[in-house]
């Protein structure tokens, strides 16, 4: 998830936020950004779940036509 940051980084970071924003500020921010995360990641979700059934359709729609175009033999 952080790629090469190990945890001396991370620690660094995260004292560098604490010093920046204070001790009061720090867990407000947490929880935006968790709201942030968790909207994005079911809107992405809905997104890929439309996309799925869009593509559902659209194979069903070329089964229907295929079978359009063998036409049943007409009995006279």
């Amino acid at each position: 998830m952080f790629g090469n940051i190990g945890l001396p980084e991370l620690i660094l970071i995260l004292a560098i936020v604490l010093l920046i924003f204070g001790a009061n500020k720090v867990p407000e921010i947490a929880r935006s950004l968790g709201k942030g995360v968790r909207a994005f990641r079911d809107e992405a979700q809905k997104l890929r779940r439309e996309v799925e059934l869009e593509a559902k359709k659209e194979e069903e729609e070329k089964k229907i036509e295929g079978i359009k175009e063998i036409e049943p033999v007409k009995k006279e």
